[in-house]
């Protein structure tokens, strides 16, 4: 609510880069004159520091499950209307931050990022939803035995990082993911989805009319 009206105050005044906080979230934006798109990147900071190898994984799952229903908008609702505005969100971990990002146009900017918003800060995070979510993490980890390359990548992070952050993967493995339910995820979420954590970018291309 406060972030996008700031962001449709700033939008009128910018000429080109931006940067203010909107309720401690800080706020980069970019404003460009050439057709009518929106990429909106928010990075949750911390990445690896931010798990163990007990709970790895947990971000970018209750991330993605959030796509699977929030507190205003129920499953099938969400995805009909994300179908309807063709907007695309995306998850994106990395070592150090994850990214969690809309892809949209700006004529629909507004309902877009109130689906977003909403799978920030009010995920259902159902039990269901997460057993069909962590089965496909779980499937995409088997399948790096099927890839030398990436079989021998990921052993070679956690010796060449050992006693480090980084040695743990963001994305997490078997164990940590079959450990999380949604309890784990619901207290994860209360405590880690804080502003202190977060920085948004927002490139905003406007074509002159």
């Amino acid at each position: 609510g406060d972030t996008l009206m700031l962001l449709s105050i700033a939008l009128a005044l910018a000429s080109a880069t931006t940067s203010f906080d909107v309720s401690g979230v800080h706020v980069i934006l970019r404003k460009n004159d050439a057709n009518n798109v929106v990429a909106a990147n928010l990075y949750l900071l911390g990445g690896a520091r931010q798990v163990t190898d007990a709970n790895a994984g947990i971000e970018p799952i209750l991330l993605d499950v959030s796509e699977r229903g929030t507190q205003k908008y129920p499953k099938h609702s969400l995805r009909r209307s994300m179908s309807m505005l063709g907007s695309e969100v995306v998850v994106a971990p990395s070592a150090d931050w994850t990214m969690f990002g809309i892809r949209s146009s700006t004529e629909v900017f507004d309902s877009t990022w109130s689906i977003f918003a909403d799978r920030v800060m009010h995920p259902n995070l159902a039990k269901s939803e997460l057993s069909l979510v962590k089965a496909q993490y779980l499937s995409g980890i088997r399948q790096r035995r099927d890839d030398p390359d990436a079989l021998a990548d990921y052993p070679a992070d956690g010796i060449t990082y050992v006693g480090h952050p980084y040695a743990v993967s963001v994305t997490g493995n078997e164990k940590s993911i079959q450990a999380l339910d949604s309890a784990w995820l619901r207290e994860y979420h209360r405590t880690q989805s804080v502003t202190s954590r977060m920085l948004l970018s927002v490139v905003w291309i406007c074509a002159r009319r």
